[in-house]
């Protein structure tokens, strides 16, 4: 787990964060921290924040359910970020 410093930094950069290279990513990810990230508890934010640290090729593959990570946490808030994604559109 992060420090509270580093945790408030990070939260900072998150709508940078969420912007990325490949357009589909980046419309899975920003939509859910709008409407889903201040709800979620600290280990779900932590979770989202680690996400944001793999490659856009990573996330498509995940995204398009061609590949699980290996981390359950990041697995979990993948779920949650394809739930999200589903339930809105």
């Amino acid at each position: 787990m992060r420090s509270d410093e580093e945790f408030a930094h990070r939260l900072q950069r998150l709508s940078w964060d969420c912007r990325r290279g490949m357009k589909e990513t980046e419309v899975m990810l920003t939509p859910f921290r709008d409407a889903c990230f201040d709800q979620l508890d600290r280990a779900g934010q932590e979770a989202f924040l680690d996400l944001l640290d793999y490659s856009d090729a990573d996330l498509f593959a995940w995204f398009t359910s061609n590949e699980r990570p290996a981390d359950a946490a990041l697995a979990a808030m993948v779920d949650a970020v394809l739930a999200h994604a589903a339930s809105v559109s």
